[in-house]
């Protein structure tokens, strides 16, 4: 009996394309739950898209506001105002001069239980046309705000004739044997590597820069940022 393969296996099996040749004529919206999202999985598209002139957003759900709980000089609010800080910067070094960054201020851990979820499935789907790739956090991720975020993608792109995709990030760290019949790409972002991995620097408080009185902090995992960091990107496909 072959023995499960890991999403890394499966992933490396995807083709490797050129982003030119991939996004076409197209625009480019990226979701990202949290700030930080959008650096770590796809920095090296936003830089490249943006590079080829093609027209980028990148709508952030939350705040990020939950990272570093029990903060006295860092309470939810003031964290929500540098997060928001770090990511238009980041932002700003991989789409420079576009003003790309938006945001939505949904509650960080919150995103399931929200009471109207209507309206953000509406607030994403005013981002998009039938003439834009659409780039979420993955369902293979297991950060509930990261599958919510796909849910409303999802609902979204149905409504608008968007294309969607999706990209891992914790996925990367499960042990979770993968789906074989996922399918996708991996698109060459080497020429961007330098670009990406100044805006995942940018994100200086999920590096332990900032904050330093909380009782709950988080660190994103150096060997998470690395294997990221690779000289591709993964998109999975969607099937409806």
């Amino acid at each position: 009996m072959t023995p499960p393969r890991s999403h890394a296996d499966v992933f490396a099996g995807f083709p490797l394309v050129d982003v030119a040749s991939w996004l076409g004529r197209k625009s480019l919206l990226v979701i990202a739950p949290h700030p930080d999202d959008e650096s770590l999985g796809m920095g090296g598209l936003i830089a490249s898209a943006a590079a080829l002139g093609r027209a980028v957003d990148v709508v952030f759900v939350t705040s990020g506001e939950g990272s570093h709980r029990g903060s006295p000089t860092h309470p939810p609010a003031v964290l929500a105002r540098v997060r928001r800080e770090e990511a238009t910067r980041a932002v700003d070094i991989l789409a420079p001069g576009r003003n790309a960054a938006h945001f939505l201020d949904l509650p960080d851990g919150g995103l399931s239980t929200l009471p109207r979820p209507w309206e953000a499935v509406e607030a994403l789907a005013a981002c998009m046309t039938p003439d834009t790739i659409v780039c979420v956090t993955s369902d293979t991720d297991p950060h509930p705000d990261h599958r919510q975020s796909f849910a409303w993608a999802r609902e979204a792109s149905r409504k608008t004739g968007a294309t969607l995709w999706t990209y891992p990030v914790w996925t990367w760290m499960s042990d979770t044997p993968a789906d074989e019949s996922l399918s996708g790409v991996r698109l060459d972002v080497s020429a961007r590597l330098d670009a990406k991995r100044s805006a995942i620097a940018a994100h200086r408080s999920q590096h332990g820069l900032v904050i330093d009185d909380a009782e709950e902090a988080f660190t994103l995992p150096r060997q998470m940022v690395e294997r990221l960091c690779q000289p591709h990107e993964v998109l999975i496909r969607i099937h409806e």
